[in-house]
């Protein structure tokens, strides 16, 4: 099958495409200004709007994944409307399968003038599904992080501050993380389009592990002893609770797969604390001010969460329940 990965796909990877889609060709597009950090992917920059149309009607794609830039927090979603418009213009003619991965802002409660440009986002997908020949599924996702430094940049920002010993978020200590692994999304789009229906449907993905700012702002500081974590007034929006809507859709219950997948090699209690080992070490080997993840000795874990155990063992701080 032909596949067009596009929108905001700078996380992506070489390992992340051959999950989703092992036997299909993939394309991947990034706007102007902008680069994938893995040069393995075969990319091509959307310079002008008449491009991809050209693209659309040369690959004559089976499958289109668009990713929201309301994946990201603190983002910058200008033109993101247009953007979309412009994707689903170009596929309105053929029975194209487009999955539209949206961020949790469309579900926040209560709602900002950002959840109401993201769920027109949303309606935008299903004005189309009704009007042409697409086929819609919208996922609406928590934020995501990935290994590449261009897909950490909802982090990069604590990083940064840390060396001069304080850091300082916008939230509250009590908002929740809402943070999701891109490379576990991965599983998750394979299955979508394993059991892909025609009728446009919509799916929120919960958060299944409930850690706030808070708790991300301890795990820093026991880290680095000594930083100083300040929290911000923004309002506490909430995310829906687990509905089981994707569980019920698919009876291979592809969900619970899914956050199996998440937690993987983090039994029992240990399970929440794997989040932030696991985004602390794929987030950190992207960013120089990390200099511990360059430094570990020759034979030293360097994924998941045994890395952050190793490390934070020989601090005497354990993760181990």
């Amino acid at each position: 099958m032909e596949i067009l990965l596009t929108g905001f796909t700078a996380f992506l990877t070489q390992e992340w495409i051959e999950t989703a889609f092992p036997n299909d060709h993939v394309l991947t597009t990034c706007a102007k200004g902008e680069a994938l950090s893995d040069t393995q992917i075969k990319t091509v920059t959307l310079e002008s709007r008449q491009l991809l149309d050209q693209l659309a009607e040369t690959y004559q794609f089976d499958r289109v994944v668009y990713f929201s830039e309301y994946l990201l927090p603190h983002g910058d979603q200008e033109g993101e409307l247009d953007r979309l418009r412009r994707v689903l213009q170009s596929c309105r003619e053929r029975e194209v399968e487009l999955l539209y991965l949206s961020g949790p802002e469309a579900a926040f409660a209560p709602s900002t003038g950002k959840t109401l440009l993201a769920n027109a986002a949303e309606e935008l997908c299903f004005h189309y599904a009704r009007t042409s020949k697409l086929q819609v599924k919208v996922f609406r996702l928590p934020y995501l992080y990935a290994v590449s430094a261009s897909g950490a940049d909802q982090f990069a920002r604590l990083f940064e501050q840390m060396p001069a010993g304080t850091v300082q978020m916008d939230e509250q200590a009590a908002q929740p993380l809402l943070a999701l692994c891109a490379e576990e999304l991965a599983d998750l789009v394979a299955r979508g389009f394993d059991t892909w229906t025609p009728e446009p449907e919509r799916f929120t993905l919960p958060d299944v592990f409930g850690n706030t700012q808070g708790q991300l702002g301890e795990v820093l500081q026991k880290l680095q002893p000594g930083l100083k974590v300040l929290y911000g007034t923004d309002t506490i929006q909430t995310y829906p609770a687990a509905d089981n809507a994707v569980r019920r859709r698919d009876g291979t219950a592809s969900w619970m797969i899914f956050r199996r997948s998440i937690m993987r090699g983090a039994p029992g209690r240990q399970r929440k604390k794997a989040l932030y080992a696991k985004w602390w070490i794929r987030s950190a080997g992207a960013h120089s001010c990390c200099g511990w993840w360059r430094s570990l000795p020759r034979g030293w874990p360097r994924n998941c969460w045994c890395v952050l155990q190793a490390r934070t063992r020989s601090s005497g701080w354990s993760i181990s329940g």
